[in-house]
């Protein structure tokens, strides 16, 4: 979309990108690992968090929010987390029963 230049610039692989194509170098795999830094944007790490709660992918709610904590702080994350693990818990339950 339209905010994949900012996003681009914050990463901090535009440049590198611009280059590579202009020299011809650019390829597949050097695309792919530059892209790779934006499981670090706390956007996306957002966006993807919200994307598998909505779908119902708790477990993968839960990983996402470890691991954005693994790299940084963030209040709304660790809130999120314990929310989710007592749905999962929730969820646990209702099956036992």
């Amino acid at each position: 979309g339209h905010q994949l230049p900012n996003a681009f610039v914050l990463m901090g692989i535009l440049k590198p990108l611009l280059f590579a194509a202009a020299e011809g170098t650019l390829t597949p795999a050097l695309f792919y690992k530059a892209f790779r830094a934006r499981n670090d944007l706390p956007r996306y790490q957002h966006d993807l968090l919200m994307q598998a709660e909505s779908r119902g992918k708790l477990r993968s709610a839960i990983r996402i929010c470890e691991y954005t904590l693994r790299k940084r702080k963030a209040k709304n994350i660790a809130a999120s987390l314990e929310r989710l693990r007592a749905k999962l818990d929730g969820r646990a339950a209702e099956v036992a029963e």
